[in-house]
């Protein structure tokens, strides 16, 4: 909706990073976009992020397309070597005791548990406000747009 509003082209991830081993770990949003709008994709993601909190910030219909799409990444992936290989690495390990085949085994049906409310729970520990964010820029072109400096 934000880039329709704006006439903004640019592809956007969410990604959250965890560690079983340490109880934490923190998320990352990638943006894709023209050097000439980059700052207004991230200002745009910045926004997105913060009007999530509240009542209205976060509706249903989101919350079931979210999981079809998770739903459906996880079963494309799970046929891949790789994708064994990276769920299966830890089980074993006794610094990693919550770590377990269920984590792929019931992985289906704890997905299709979560509801408007838990996602509304995640909004609120991540607070979303500037102060937790911080923005990188990596350009891509033969030169920077105007008004934004190389540090080397």
């Amino acid at each position: 909706m934000v880039r329709e509003e704006r006439q903004l082209t640019y592809d956007a991830s969410f990604q959250l990073q965890h560690h079983e081993s340490l109880l934490g770990g923190w998320y990352l949003v990638s943006v894709t976009s023209s050097p000439t709008q980059v700052q207004e994709a991230i200002r745009a993601c910045k926004e997105a992020l913060a009007s999530l909190k509240g009542h209205f910030g976060i509706m249903g219909d989101s919350v079931q397309s979210a999981k079809r799409t998770l739903l459906n990444k996880f079963r494309t992936d799970s046929v891949s070597n790789r994708f064994w290989v990276e769920h299966l690495s830890g089980t074993q390990l006794d610094g990693i005791p919550n770590k377990t085949l269920r984590s792929i085994s019931e992985f289906e049906s704890a997905l299709s548990s979560v509801t408007v409310q838990d996602v509304q729970l995640l909004v609120e520990a991540f607070q979303f406000t500037e102060e937790n964010m911080t923005a990188c820029v990596g350009v891509t072109a033969a030169s920077p747009p105007d008004g934004m400096k190389l540090q080397q």
